[in-house]
């Protein structure tokens, strides 16, 4: 009995695979906890619809639907989200793109090679490193955003250090 379930392990690629799931969990229970605090839990899927550059540049412009309207944050992150999926299906068909989607959105856990295991162990050590440094400064702007800005601290540097922690668990690791 103990055989069948140790028998895939006998390959290097679900060792890989596993080492690469326990590692990206870790980071999802690391930066999890600070997301729904802030009424962001549908931001990681939002954010895994969405593509870097299209947020880069909406932000050096200055776009924000959070900003200037009574739109919630998970409110503004589901339009986002249903944007820029509904976009990239769009740009799918129009340009005539023969891809798996199924591999795009979900990725190959078993495909990792080994650089991929080092460099998921090493976002990991430097998110934790990052968190424990920064712990009582993102703790505070997670309950109280208001509170952080009133007792003088950089929420902006916060609110960026936790997106672009967000960022790199989201895009990196797979």
């Amino acid at each position: 009995m103990i055989e069948l379930i140790l028998d895939p392990f006998k390959y290097d690629f679900m060792i890989r695979s596993l080492i690469t799931a326990f590692a990206s969990g870790a980071m999802l229970s690391i930066l999890g906890p600070f997301a729904i605090n802030r009424n962001m839990g549908f931001m990681a899927d939002a954010m895994a619809h969405a593509t870097l550059p299209i947020i880069a540049v909406g932000v050096f412009l200055g776009f924000s639907i959070i900003k200037n309207t009574n739109v919630g944050e998970d409110t503004a992150i589901g339009i986002i989200f249903s944007s820029f999926f509904a976009l990239g299906f769009v740009l799918i068909s129009l340009l005539n793109v023969t891809i798996n989607l199924e591999d795009l959105l979900f990725g190959q856990i078993l495909a990792v090679s080994t650089s991929d295991v080092y460099i998921v162990v090493s976002l990991l050590t430097i998110v934790f490193l990052i968190v424990i440094v920064y712990f009582k400064q993102l703790l505070f702007y997670s309950f109280d955003p208001i509170g952080a800005e009133v007792k003088g601290l950089n929420t902006t540097f916060l609110n960026y250090l936790f997106l672009i922690l967000f960022q790199v668990f989201l895009f990196f690791p797979f």
